[in-house]
């Protein structure tokens, strides 16, 4: 208890403490069990004008205002047009996809999203900003794993105008990007924390017929050598 009031009297702004509990030795950081000790369940925060609710295990990112311009250029990257079909993958709480589906409201456009996750918390943060943003009629978030997602919906003949991914450190697999491939979105935009594993699944992109057009490093975590990247991906056919 008194660590807890230590921490709180650190700064206002602490407004959840949560003890997270892996027993695993892994390279996963999260486990399975977690315990409000202190606040509120979920953080709430805003970004390029939508509001979002956070679970502790959920992903987000640590640096405000480089997360917004990340995003924003994610999302111009993205070109999006009236009507399209947007599939946000690895979408943590839904926040790229969720911030893109607003910025078109507001240009006067709309587009249907579709969002996948593994992380329950996740999932359930995504549906739950997709009510607090008047977005829900126009998104839906699944909770499965990004590869086995695309195979399935490749299979189906799904379509996608548009791509997001913004996949771990460990990048995307093969799997994935064969069924992004099958796809055939006129555009991908590929947000990495890990440059190394970009350079891999991008000719992988290249060997399925998409020719990087862009890319632009961020500069999220000031100090350090790591770097996000954007990189823009465009089918050769539709060039």
């Amino acid at each position: 208890r008194r660590f807890i009031n230590g921490l709180g009297a650190i700064d206002e702004r602490i407004t959840t403490i949560a003890q997270n509990i892996n027993p695993k030795r892994t390279n996963a950081i999260l486990g399975g069990e977690t315990h409000i000790l202190a606040g509120r369940a979920r953080m709430r925060d805003r970004l390029l004008g939508c509001t979002f609710e956070i679970s502790p295990t959920a992903f987000y990112q640590t640096n405000p205002e480089q997360t917004e311009l990340l995003y924003q250029l994610a999302i111009d990257s993205a070109e999006l047009e009236d009507g399209d079909t947007v599939l946000d993958t690895y979408c943590g709480s839904g926040t790229i996809g969720l911030c893109a589906a607003q910025g078109a409201r507001t240009a006067g456009k709309r587009i249907s999203l579709i969002g996948v996750e593994k992380n329950h918390f996740g999932v359930r943060d995504a549906n739950r900003n997709a009510e607090v943003n008047d977005l829900h009629g126009i998104s839906r978030f699944i909770e499965a794993d990004a590869t086995d997602y695309m195979q399935h919906a490749a299979l189906r003949g799904q379509a996608a105008d548009v791509i997001i991914m913004d996949p771990p450190r460990a990048g995307s697999t093969q799997a994935f990007v064969d069924a992004a491939a099958a796809m055939a979105p006129r555009r991908i935009v590929y947000i990495s924390c890990n440059p190394k594993s970009q350079v891999r699944d991008v000719r992988a992109f290249a060997r399925a017929g998409y020719a990087m057009t862009r890319l632009v490093p961020v500069d999220m975590f000031p100090h350090t050598d790591h770097i996000e990247t954007v990189a823009v991906l465009e089918r050769e056919a539709a060039r």
